[in-house]
C-alpha cells in the first residue's frame, strides 16, 4: 500500500517536523576546503552573554546620546563611485555548531554534533527606493564540515565548490536562489546551507530609524527575526532588542554598538518553540558630536551613525518529542553561530562581476534543486518551494516533498515511491496494473470513510512522454474528508495519482495532493518534475 494514502484524510495536519539546517548538514558530502576559524570563536556552552551582563558605555557617567544606526548599500563596484559610509562588496566568515541530543528508552542519550564553516564574498545587485537590498550576488570561497558525514563517499561533488549565486529576496517566504555558475545545478545541500546563512542586508532591519540610547529596548521587526531564527516565526513572544553598550573598536578609531536580542517563537512547519539569545555588533565611525549628558532629557543629543553589522553571535535552542518516543522521550536541538564581516577597502576578495540580464532570469535550469537518492537508485529535480522531508522512509525508496510555504489549508505535497519487485509474479504484475491502482485507491477511501469522485483517468499521450522513455497513467480525483467532531466540514483535497513505467521494467507510484481551489498549476509542476526523473545516481554535469 502506498504510505501516503494513509494521510489523505488529514492533509491539514501534515506539518513535517523539520530542522532544515541540521537535517541538511547530516548529508553533506565530503569537503576538502579549509577555512580560517573566526578570531573570537564561541564558547562551547554559552557563547552569548545574558542581558544585563554587558554593562553600559564603560565610563563613569552613562552616555545619554541617542544613536541612529544606518547601513547604506550601493550596487556600485568602482571604488571611486562608492560614497563614504556606503557598503558595496564585503566578505563574510561564519561558523555553525549544531547539536542534537535525543533521549532513548534505555541507556545514555544519543548525541550528535557537527561544525560547518563557510567563507564567501557578496555584493548588492539591486537596492529599492527604501534603500533595502532586494538582490545580491554571492561567490562561495570555502566550506569545511567536521566531522564528515557517515555517508560521504569519495568522488562526491563538494558542495558550494566554485559556486556563484544570485540571491533574490521575497516577501514572507525564503529567498529565491539562482545558480550563476555554468553547468552547476543547485543541490539540496547547497540550497539548505545558503538558506540558513544569516542574510546580513535583511538583518539591517534590526537597526530602527528611531534613534536609541544605551539601555533602550525595542521590538525586532519580522524580517530581522526571520533572519536570526533561520526560519519564519509563526507565534510566540517574538524578539526584543536592547542597545547594551557603546565601546571603542579594536582599531582605536571606530566605535562599536553592542545590541542584545532575546526572545522565543514557534517556527515554520515544525511549530516547535525556539529560544534565541543573540549579540549583534555594529561598527561605525566615531561621531563628531559626543560628550557629557545634557542638563535636560529634551536636550539629549542625537547623532547619525552610518556603518555596518560586523559580528553576530547567537545561540538558538528547542526541545521536541523524540521520533518514536510516544511523547515520553525528548530531543533537544541547539544551534550556535559566530559570524564576522569585513567591509574595509582592500579586505575583500577579487571583485564579483555583474552577470548578464539573461542570467538574472529565474528558470528551471538555474533554480530547481537536484534530489539524489542516498542509495543511488534514482535522481530528479524539483522547485525550491517543494522540499523533501528527511527520514526513515528514504530507506524504502520513498520521497515525500512538502510545500515549505504551507501555512494554510492550500497545501501541496508530492510522494514518489520506487515500486520494489517482490519476485512473486502475481504481486509484481499488480503493481504495474492501472486497474489495481484504482481499486487500491477506492478501497482506501472506503476504509477511511471519505467521499470521493474520480474525475478523470487514463494513459497520458505517449508522444509527450516518449522522450523521457516513460508510459504514464494518471487518475484525477476529488476527496472530501469526513467532518470533524465539531461537525466542521473539511475542504476538498485534489489528488492526482500516477503510475509511471520505464522501459527498464521499473515503475513509480506517485501521489500529488493539494488543497488549492485550482489544482491545474500544481499538476503542471508535478509533471515537469516527473520529466526530470532518471534511474541511477546523479553525477555532476548530467
Amino acid at each position: 500500500m502506498n504510505p501516503l494514502r494513509k494521510t489523505s484524510a488529514s492533509m491539514k495536519r501534515l506539518r513535517p517536523l523539520m530542522t532544515s539546517l541540521a537535517l541538511a548538514m547530516v548529508i553533506v558530502p565530503a569537503s576538502k576546503g579549509q577555512v580560517a576559524a573566526p578570531t573570537q570563536p564561541p564558547a562551547t556552552t554559552n557563547p552569548v552573554a545574558a542581558p544585563g551582563e554587558l554593562g553600559t558605555s564603560g565610563t563613569a557617567e552613562p552616555d545619554q546620546t541617542r544613536y541612529r544606526f544606518v547601513e547604506r548599500y550601493t550596487v556600485e563596484s568602482d571604488p571611486k563611485a562608492i560614497k563614504p559610509g556606503e557598503l558595496s562588496q564585503y566578505r563574510v566568515a561564519c561558523r555553525d555548531v549544531l547539536r542534537i541530543v535525543t533521549e532513548k528508552p534505555q541507556g545514555t542519550p544519543d548525541r550528535k554534533e557537527m561544525t560547518v564553516q563557510v567563507i564567501y564574498s557578496e555584493r548588492p545587485a539591486a537596492v529599492n527606493a527604501s534603500g533595502m537590498v532586494t538582490d545580491s550576488i554571492r561567490r562561495y570561497e570555502t566550506l569545511k564540515i567536521s566531522p564528515l558525514p557517515p555517508d560521504a563517499r569519495p568522488g562526491d561533488a563538494r558542495p558550494l565548490d566554485g559556486l556563484t549565486i544570485w540571491y533574490k529576496t521575497r516577501p514572507n517566504t525564503p529567498g529565491l536562489i539562482l545558480s550563476l555558475s555554468p553547468n552547476h545545478p543547485l543541490s539540496e545541500v547547497e540550497y539548505s546551507i545558503t538558506k540558513q546563512l544569516v542574510y546580513l542586508p535583511d538583518l539591517s532591519t534590526l537597526l530602527l530609524t528611531t534613534p536609541k540610547r544605551i539601555g533602550e529596548r525595542w521590538r525586532v521587526e519580522r524580517t530581522a527575526a526571520r533572519t536570526l531564527f533561520g526560519e519564519d516565526p509563526i507565534a510566540g513572544e517574538g524578539l526584543a532588542a536592547t542597545l547594551a553598550e557603546i565601546k571603542p573598536a579594536a582599531n582605536g578609531t571606530d566605535m562599536v554598538a553592542v545590541i542584545n536580542v532575546t526572545g522565543s517563537a514557534e517556527l515554520g512547519l515544525s511549530r516547535v518553540d525556539n529560544s534565541l539569545n543573540a549579540q549583534v555588533s555594529f561598527t561605525f565611525a566615531k561621531p563628531a558630536m559626543a560628550g557629557p549628558a545634557p542638563a535636560t532629557a529634551s536636550a539629549t543629543p542625537s547623532v547619525d551613525a552610518p556603518g555596518a553589522i560586523t559580528e553576530v553571535r547567537l545561540a538558538r535552542s528547542s526541545t521536541s518529542q523524540a521520533p518514536g518516543g510516544n511523547g515520553r522521550l525528548k530531543s533537544a536541538f541547539t544551534w550556535e553561530l559566530t559570524l564576522q564581516r569585513q567591509t574595509a577597502p582592500g579586505a575583500t576578495s577579487a571583485p564579483i562581476p555583474m552577470p548578464s540580464k539573461e542570467a538574472q532570469i529565474a528558470t528551471q535550469a538555474n533554480t530547481w534543486l537536484v534530489y539524489n537518492d542516498p542509495k543511488g537508485r534514482f535522481h530528479f529535480r524539483h522547485p525550491q518551494d517543494l522540499l523533501p522531508q528527511r527520514g526513515p522512509a528514504l530507506e524504502e525508496g520513498l520521497v515525500q516533498l512538502f510545500d515549505q510555504r504551507m501555512i494554510n489549508e492550500e497545501v501541496r505535497s508530492l510522494t514518489i515511491r520506487l515500486q520494489p519487485k517482490t519476485g512473486k509474479p502475481a504481486e509484481d504484475k499488480a503493481i504495474l496494473d492501472p486497474d489495481a491502482h484504482v481499486k487500491e485507491l477506492k478501497d482506501e477511501w472506503a476504509r477511511t470513510k471519505q467521499k470521493f469522485t474520480i474525475d478523470k483517468q487514463g494513459l497520458l499521450p505517449k508522444a509527450d512522454w516518449a522522450p523521457n522513455k516513460m508510459d504514464v497513467f494518471r487518475v484525477e480525483a476529488t476527496v472530501r474528508p469526513p467532518s470533524g467532531r465539531d461537525g466542521k466540514v473539511e475542504p476538498p483535497i485534489f489528488l492526482d495519482h500516477y503510475l509511471v513505467k520505464f522501459t527498464q521494467n521499473e515503475s513509480l507510484a506517485i501521489d500529488a495532493m493539494t488543497g488549492q481551489a485550482k489544482p491545474e498549476p500544481f499538476r503542471k509542476d508535478v509533471e515537469e518534475i516527473l520529466k526530470t526523473f532518471q534511474l541511477g545516481p546523479y553525477k555532476p554535469g548530467m
